[in-house]
């Protein structure tokens, strides 16, 4: 493909593009309006409680700096809430409303980009006008997909849409520079400005959400697909080496990555799948490709009854399953199909619908190679083709474009194109209003995902916020049999203390001891855990004691699964702290307070070890316990924080120890 053809843009064009946005933008935002009534997700809790203290300094960074969602904190995506202070937690809508604003100008990327690749070559369309309109018509495609409603109507996946702007700049810009090149092996001061251009919004995509990363790679298909007729086959000098081995380096850099870190870390990658998601990595990848298939429906004729926030009950495959081999057959067929139509299609036309659909699954699976893959994340999300998405959007206009270059009747393709987009109109319609209901919601969620722990939480607490107490109780009594779902089971002993009589407590408790032993996976034991302590520590629990209780946390502690999760086992130790309190066993206090912290550092917990240990005259260990929680402070910058907000504890420990010395006789002072 060759460089940038520069042709004047007229008038109409201008105004068609103003006319599209005026409409679509309040369009979209008005059927995203319909989910106005919606609620916080399983994710928003953990990851957004710290708006609430963002008017200080000290609150500020340690919100910013003290992300847990990935291994980078994600501190770019988190800075965005902070314009949603006076939305938490009381509105989570206008959390998404933001994020919508984020959704508009990523399509506006999109178009900036879909623009610059259609006019990178004349295979692909002839002048600028229609490559304008193909570009927004692409750009429209992707803004209506149904499949982006969960990650635009969950709060915390805001991270997905500010990566895939820096992504998507990225992309934009890198396409801008070698347009400006010509196309052709760029000199090595044009290297250096393409390398610091993607240097800068890599690390800002890579720092809102780690699947950022990926842009490297898209690079790699963005050069190949665009531009390498503009230096393959020619002769090469330095630079020219220099530039195809800079090329192989991005295209392989992700997945050789992945590799190395799979290979350095494989013991405790399978250890994470195994106690953590309760399957081995190889039942991960068998699904993982029949769940891509599913991705692809979804993209293409989605079910707006299947798409929602619930899918961690998804079926699990093996290689002794017929599905995962057919997966990979259908991918198979479909890129083999492609590369005969680019290689053998009798039209310029046809070749670049078989060259643009493999760029299309090149696209899509690259957008998955990270967290679709060795990390033990939950197998099904949907906000994972946010930009996985973007290929085949742009190979489904190319397709539209081709049938209205080779139909007899012109408007067939305009007709087939207009009832497309209405049926993805009224899919994403469908899906927003289910949204903005959320008991409806929940229960519709439920029923086509009967497993997921999950809905069947949701469908509980709906229950009972709405006084359908024996409801609650019927629904989940059954779940728990049959799924032994020791979360659920945990979520309800501290509602069976207060609605249930003491003997049914006591028969819950000893099943819940039961399916302690039987547990498969940890994530959802905090869900009603501090509840339940809570419940038993007020004395409003007559079927279960503190002695019992105690008992209940050792067991959960001894199971493997919870040793491993230590986000998980923070809050037992935490449980186990305040039961100790309770007792007035104020070292066993300390002490479980200690174990909380080193498993999820936060400041909170840290300030109340050391006035603890002050209150129990204890200030020379409060002193080095500030000492070690600064320097074991997550990161750089929340050592600073913790810095500021604690040494002015220390300082007034020290001066008290000073006070303390002082006042003692001189009899008693060592020397």
């Amino acid at each position: 493909m060759n460089s940038l053809r520069s042709e004047p843009r007229n008038s109409e064009s201008g105004l068609f593009l103003f006319v599209a946005a005026v409409i679509v933008f309040p369009g979209v935002y008005w059927i995203y309006s319909l989910a106005q009534g919606l609620t916080w997700q399983f994710d928003d809790l953990i990851n957004l409680k710290g708006l609430s203290d963002v008017s200080s300094r000290t609150g500020l960074v340690n919100f910013v700096f003290g992300g847990i969602a990935g291994p980078l904190g994600r501190p770019v995506s988190l800075i965005t809430f902070v314009a949603n202070y006076a939305d938490w937690p009381g509105n989570p809508w206008g959390i998404v409303q933001l994020t919508l604003v984020l959704h508009a100008i990523n399509s506006a990327l999109v178009f900036l980009l879909a623009r610059r690749i259609l006019l990178s070559s004349h295979h692909l369309v002839n002048g600028s006008v229609l490559a304008e309109r193909l570009a927004a018509l692409v750009a429209v495609l992707w803004l209506i997909l149904p499949i982006h409603a969960s990650s635009a109507l969950m709060p915390v996946q805001r991270m997905t849409h500010v990566s895939a702007f820096f992504v998507l700049l990225a992309l934009y810009g890198y396409m801008v520079l070698r347009q400006h090149q010509g196309g052709s092996v760029p000199t090595l001061a044009g290297m250096a400005n393409i390398a610091i251009w993607l240097i800068v919004t890599g690390l800002a995509a890579a720092f809102a959400k780690e699947n950022g990363v990926t842009v490297i790679t898209f690079v790699f298909l963005l050069e190949v697909f665009c531009f390498s007729s503009g230096w393959r086959g020619r002769q090469m000098g330095g630079a020219g080496w220099l530039w195809r081995i800079w090329l192989m380096l991005a295209g392989s850099a992700v997945a050789l990555a992945m590799v190395w870190y799979a290979a350095a870390n494989w013991n405790v990658i399978t250890e994470n799948f195994k106690l953590y998601r309760g399957y081995a990595w190889n039942e991960h990848i068998a699904t993982q490709f029949v769940i891509t298939i599913e991705y692809f429906r979804q993209i293409v004729l989605p079910r707006s009854a299947l798409l929602g926030p619930f899918h961690d009950n998804h079926t699990l495959y093996d290689w002794s399953m017929a599905a995962p081999y057919w997966a990979i057959v259908a991918w198979c067929v479909f890129l083999s199909s492609a590369f005969w139509l680019a290689r053998k299609a009798l039209t310029p036309s046809t070749r670049t619908l078989g060259w643009t659909g493999i760029a299309a699954v090149l696209w899509f699976f690259s957008a998955h190679q990270v967290e679709s893959t060795i990390i033990p994340l939950e197998l099904y999300f949907e906000h994972r083709n946010y930009l996985a998405g973007l290929g085949i959007c742009f190979w489904l206009v190319l397709l539209f474009n081709h049938g209205v270059q080779v139909a007899r009747k012109k408007v067939v393709p305009y007709v087939l194109a207009v009832l497309y987009l209405s049926y993805l109109i009224f899919s994403l319609q469908q899906v927003t209003s289910l949204w903005g209901q959320p008991i409806l919601a929940h229960d519709l969620w439920q029923k086509n995902h009967p497993s997921s722990i999950r809905a069947a939480q949701s469908v509980i607490q709906d229950a009972v916020s709405l006084g359908f107490h024996d409801a609650a109780f019927s629904f989940a009594d059954e779940f728990i049999e049959k799924f032994d779902a020791v979360d659920v089971a945990i979520q309800m002993m501290p509602l069976r203390c207060r609605y249930r009589s003491e003997s049914e407590q006591k028969e819950s408790f000893d099943t819940l001891l039961q399916q302690v032993e039987k547990m498969r996976t940890p994530g959802g034991i905090p869900t009603g855990l501090a509840a339940f302590g809570e419940a038993v520590r007020d004395g409003a629990c007559a079927g279960v004691d503190e002695a019992q209780y105690h008992y209940f946390l050792q067991r959960l502690l001894l199971r493997p699964q919870v040793q491993h999760a230590t986000r998980v086992r923070h809050h037992v130790y935490y449980e186990l702290a305040l039961m100790a309190k309770n007792k007035k066993n104020m070292s066993g206090y300390i002490d479980y307070l200690q174990l909380t912290f080193w498993d999820f550092p936060t400041i909170s917990v840290a300030q109340i070890v050391a006035a603890t240990l002050f209150q129990e005259q204890r200030i020379d260990e409060a002193i080095d316990w500030i000492d070690r929680v600064i320097e074991h402070a997550p990161n750089r910058s929340l050592r600073m924080s913790w810095s500021m907000t604690l040494r002015s504890m220390r300082d007034a420990l020290l001066g008290i120890q000073q006070s303390l010395i002082e006042a003692r006789p001189p009899q008693e002072i060592e020397f």
